[in-house]
């Protein structure tokens, strides 16, 4: 089991933090919310269920949406 410290998914405000998030070469879980939602909650809350199998990172920054297609 992988040990973690901090939150249980990582803010990722920028195109170039989801890229080197992804870059680590671990299984990534990243979630794309327009705002805070009730998705965005059951993101987080299975985030931290399962952060010791897999890193989860999430964004809702406009330029990372509309890099990833998402807007």
């Amino acid at each position: 089991m992988k040990a973690q410290v901090g939150p249980s998914s990582k803010d990722l405000p920028t195109v170039e933090s989801v890229n080197a998030f992804l870059a680590k070469g671990e299984v990534s879980i990243v979630g794309f919310f327009e705002s805070d939602s009730d998705l965005k909650s059951e993101f987080l809350k299975t985030a931290e269920k399962l952060k010791e199998k897999m890193q989860f990172g999430h964004s809702t920054a406009k330029e990372v949406l509309d890099k990833e297609g998402k807007t």
